[in-house]
């Protein structure tokens, strides 16, 4: 049985790419805004707490217990910056949080989901890295 591997932002440019080359190995779970019709692929606001608990709860029921969370979320915006230098303060603390909110918020609702699992772990990825080992 293959490990499975949660991808959020997966249909962006990284996380594209990325559940392409992780699917041989593993068994992918994606999650993005973009509406797909694809297996395992959740249409999902990450930004709102409501959406990842109720997505967590459909985990718990069906036991998908996953290996590894990945944060492949980036800020996409109508004025894209590609010289990090043209980046105001302003509009990096909103691409920060972008990015954060949705993490912060897998971290609340998958840990309560894996504390009721005994000796599982899981990793989570993202430009921020942590690993939760239940005791």
């Amino acid at each position: 049985m293959k490990k499975k591997i949660l991808i959020l932002g997966s249909e962006g440019l990284i996380g594209s790419d990325l559940s392409i080359f992780l699917s041989d190995k593993y068994e992918v779970f994606k999650i993005d805004l973009r509406l797909k019709k694809s297996k395992n692929y959740f249409k999902i606001n990450l930004n709102k707490s409501k959406e990842v608990k109720k997505i967590f709860n459909y985990f718990s029921k069906k036991k998908i217990y996953f290996h590894s969370i990945i944060n492949s979320i980036y800020p996409k915006r109508k004025k894209f910056y590609k010289n990090f230098i043209d980046l105001d303060e302003k509009n990096f603390q909103k691409d920060l949080i972008f990015h954060i909110t949705p993490f912060y918020s897998i971290l609340l609702n998958s840990y309560n989901y894996y504390c009721n699992i005994k000796k599982k772990r899981t990793n989570y990825k993202s430009w921020i890295n942590l690993r939760i080992k239940n005791s």
